[in-house]
């Protein structure tokens, strides 16, 4: 995660054992630091708030212990204590927060599917759903008018959004174009003006097209 200054890049790294939080400048000088992980914790950046102010991470404590994946908000400046956004007994991930800072969209599977809803950031509590048969992988263009995300169905789908008055208008979800169903999608950008997409795509086939080997074909030229 680039914070939005661009001096800064967050990540996550196993080199002490569990996934842990590390930064370090951008323009590659100094040591990394170490931001957050405990012993058994495994945390991974996900999102920073455009004002600077907070990282929103994924949270799963290890074995024997509360083993859903859980949301926290690290701030980055004063005492730096990391606090519960979305804490339940399900798994939430990809926490990805809105351009004005004030909501944060995410996915849940307290349906018994994954779906996206949006609450407060970074303050959670009420949330609203926002896809209705399933959806990950939210993402935000730069006027927060809308949330596009994926559906089961290997579609892009967009959802206009009003959060005027403290509160979460939603409109239908629709499809906007239907992506190779050969495919896997693993994670996906959107460019300022929600006009563009970049995906990062697996070939679910997998091996490549067969490569045949003809020996001594000078051979052949001769007859």
């Amino acid at each position: 995660m680039w914070t939005p200054d661009g001096k800064t890049v967050y990540y996550s790294s196993n080199t002490q054992g569990p996934m842990h939080i590390y930064a370090k400048s951008a323009d590659g000088t100094g040591e990394e630091r170490a931001v957050l992980g405990g012993t058994d914790e495994l945390a991974v950046p996900r999102s920073i708030s455009p004002d600077g102010k907070y990282l929103a991470y994924t949270r799963q404590l290890g074995t024997g212990r509360r083993n859903s994946v859980e949301i926290w908000a690290l701030p980055l400046s004063g005492d730096g204590k990391p606090f519960p956004i979305v804490q339940n007994n399900f798994n939430s991930s990809r926490p990805v927060v809105s351009p004005d800072g004030k909501w944060m969209a995410y996915s849940n599977t307290e349906t018994g599917r994954e779906e996206i809803y949006i609450t407060a950031f970074p303050g959670g509590g009420a949330k609203w759903q926002v896809s209705t048969n399933g959806g990950s992988q939210s993402q935000w263009p730069k006027d927060g008018r809308e949330l596009f995300f994926l559906d089961p169905s290997n579609n892009l789908m967009a959802v206009d959004v009003n959060t005027t008055n403290n509160t979460v208008k939603l409109g239908i979800p629709h499809v906007l174009f239907k992506l190779p169903g050969v495919n896997q999608y693993f994670w996906y950008a959107v460019n300022a003006d929600g006009k563009k997409f970049v995906f990062d795509i697996v070939n679910s086939r997998g091996a490549s097209e067969p490569l045949t080997l003809v020996q001594n074909w000078t051979a052949d030229l001769k007859k």
